[in-house]
């Protein structure tokens, strides 16, 4: 059964809880990412803002120039760590109706891992 570590890919994508709204979109549209981490200190991991984030700010009519990232993560997010096996990272995400967990190894924030990734690598060990 494959680790987390095993399965994070990139680096997640940080952003600080000042930015707009607009910047952390665009960061996430660069990298091919449904989620960022929110870190303070460029290390210590205080939130993470995901697609849902963004599309409950649109849908109540902020101005995604103006409004900030920190007014809209979720706060102290559910983590995994590297050695956290896929299958009960897939059952957090299940559990808790995530489809985004950051990933936490030795030196803090390694990447976030997806729900689609999960289910992927798990589906693909079960076919041999």
């Amino acid at each position: 059964m494959p680790t987390i570590g095993e399965l994070v890919e990139q680096e997640a994508v940080a952003v600080a809880r000042h930015e707009p709204l607009a910047n952390a979109a665009k960061h996430m549209f660069e990298h091919r990412v449904g989620a960022v981490v929110v870190l303070e200190d460029s290390t210590r991991l205080v939130g993470i803002f995901t697609e849902r984030d963004l599309l409950r700010a649109c849908a109540a009519g902020v101005d995604t120039q103006a409004a900030t990232v920190g007014n809209w993560m979720t706060h102290n997010p559910v983590t995994v760590t590297t050695d956290t096996h896929a299958a009960a990272a897939l059952q957090v995400m299940i559990d808790r109706d995530f489809r985004h967990l950051p990933v936490l190894g030795e030196g803090g924030v390694v990447g976030v891992v997806s729900m689609r990734r999960l289910s992927r690598a798990l589906q693909h060990e079960r076919m041999g």
